[in-house]
C-alpha cells in the first residue's frame, strides 16, 4: 500500500484495498480526528462542479487565481485539519509549487458543505490517494525527493463522502489530478 503523505498520516485510518489488485501505487483510509472523532463539518474553497446530489468540488477562482483546498473541523473537539491544497500536496504542490511561489500567495476563505438531500454539515470522508511506484518518484523528482518523502508526490486525490444524518453517499466528491 502507498504510504499516506505525512500531513494525513495522524488523520487517516487506513483500510484494506483488494489485494489482488494492490500493487503499492494507492492509499485508502477513512479520515479520523486524533480524538478519536470521524465526523466533520468539510469546508472547501467555493469552487463546484454539478448540482444537488452531484455536486463535487472544483477549482474555485478567487481574484483572478485558483484554489483547490480541503480542510476538515473536527465535530468533537473543533480542530481544523488540512486535507488537500493543491499549492501544498501531490506532484504539481510538492514538486512543483515551490519553484512557481504559489505557496506564498494568500489562502481564501473557506465555507462550509452542506448534504444536498437534508443541508447537514457533518459528514464522515474516506480519501483515496493514487501514485507511482517509490523507483518513479525517486528517478523523475528533480531532486527534491528522496527515501523519507517520495510519497508527498502523488498523482491524484480523491474523497469519498457520506452525511451523518440523512446517510446520502458521495463518490468521488473531490477528485483531483496533481500531475
Amino acid at each position: 500500500m502507498f504510504p499516506p503523505p505525512s500531513h494525513l498520516q495522524n488523520l487517516v485510518l487506513p483500510l484494506k484495498v483488494d489485494a489482488s489488485k494492490d500493487d503499492d501505487t494507492e492509499f485508502v483510509g477513512a479520515l479520523v480526528c486524533p480524538c478519536g472523532c470521524n465526523e466533520f463539518i468539510l469546508l472547501y474553497a467555493g469552487g463546484a462542479i454539478g448540482k444537488g446530489k452531484t455536486k463535487s468540488l472544483g477549482y474555485a477562482e478567487v481574484d483572478g487565481e485558483n484554489f483547490y483546498i480541503v480542510k476538515a473541523r473536527c465535530t468533537r473537539c473543533d480542530a481544523e485539519h488540512l486535507i488537500f491544497d493543491d499549492d501544498f500536496h501531490g506532484w504539481n504542490g510538492y514538486v512543483c509549487a515551490p519553484v512557481d511561489g504559489n505557496r506564498n500567495r494568500q489562502r481564501p476563505d473557506l465555507e462550509p458543505w452542506e448534504c444536498a438531500e437534508c443541508s447537514c454539515l457533518a459528514h464522515k470522508a474516506t480519501v483515496w490517494i493514487i501514485g507511482d511506484t517509490k523507483e518513479f518518484y525517486l528517478r523523475e523528482n528533480e531532486g527534491i525527493l528522496n527515501e523519507d518523502n517520495w510519497f508527498e508526490a502523488f498523482g491524484s486525490f480523491s474523497m469519498n463522502i457520506e452525511c451523518v444524518t440523512c446517510g446520502l453517499r458521495r463518490g468521488g466528491w473531490v477528485e483531483v489530478e496533481t500531475m
